[in-house]
């Protein structure tokens, strides 16, 4: 949407950009049926991990309460979800299987 350096000038004067939601879900993918000492990790080290073995540029992670099977991961393209939607990630030497990753739904509520 807008470069990192046009978000400068809107920061300055305390304003940030955000993405749309059905964006967001677009770039997102949630993987499930983790194995528990993978899914045990930090949000850091599983960013780390990831963008290590993958080459892929994680955003955010986020994780489901204490669930250690399942989590959430944002990437900074449309491309990267897909490329991991079709192929699968490499995490800890372990492949979590394109099976085990689904799209974000996004459902827009009209009222």
């Amino acid at each position: 949407m807008l470069s990192r350096s046009s978000n400068l000038p809107l920061a300055f004067i305390g304003l940030e950009a955000r993405l749309p939601p059905k964006i967001r879900a677009q770039r997102s993918v949630v993987c499930r049926q983790i194995d528990s000492w993978i899914g045990g990790k930090s949000v850091d080290e599983l960013k780390q991990e990831i963008t290590y073995h993958n080459h892929l540029e994680v955003r955010e992670i986020i994780k489901f309460g204490q669930y250690t099977h399942v989590f959430k991961i944002e990437f900074a393209t449309i491309n990267m979800s897909s490329h991991a939607l079709q192929h699968g990630i490499l995490c800890e030497h372990v492949k979590i299987a394109p099976s085990q990753i689904q799209q974000e739904k996004f459902i827009d509520i009209l009222i």
